[in-house]
């Protein structure tokens, strides 16, 4: 009988991503673009009642949160983020432009980013 050959197993190349918790199309387009340009990650985004599923599945590097849907139960955002080694980025649900989300998010993505690395 013939062995199989012997070859290193491929191994899948596992793109890091952050989860958005609620918001609207405008703010996930604003956070998809930097995502990808703080950490070249993609994003995740999902409704608050799928935020459990969508978190485990993905192991993200960064919760991102409106303020507004944080505001609704601090304590489970908190433990969801500590329960996945993602850290926890709030922002304001509405009136950031591209510019300040790209001020306010770029370094404490990266920082997050760092930290899920090591």
């Amino acid at each position: 009988m013939r062995k199989p050959p012997l070859m290193p197993t491929k191994r899948h190349r596992v793109i890091p991503c952050a989860v958005l918790i609620g918001g609207n199309a405008e703010l996930r387009d604003a956070c998809r673009t930097v995502v990808a340009r703080a950490a070249a990650a993609r994003l995740e985004a999902c409704g608050v009642e799928d935020a459990a599923t969508t978190v485990a599945s993905c192991r993200p590097f960064a919760l991102i949160v409106p303020d507004v849907v944080y505001g609704f139960d601090p304590a489970e955002f908190d433990a969801l983020a500590r329960a996945v080694g993602a850290s926890l980025v709030q922002i304001p649900a509405a009136g950031m432009s591209a510019e300040g989300a790209d001020a306010l998010l770029v370094p404490r993505l990266r920082a997050a980013f760092e930290k899920k690395k090591t």
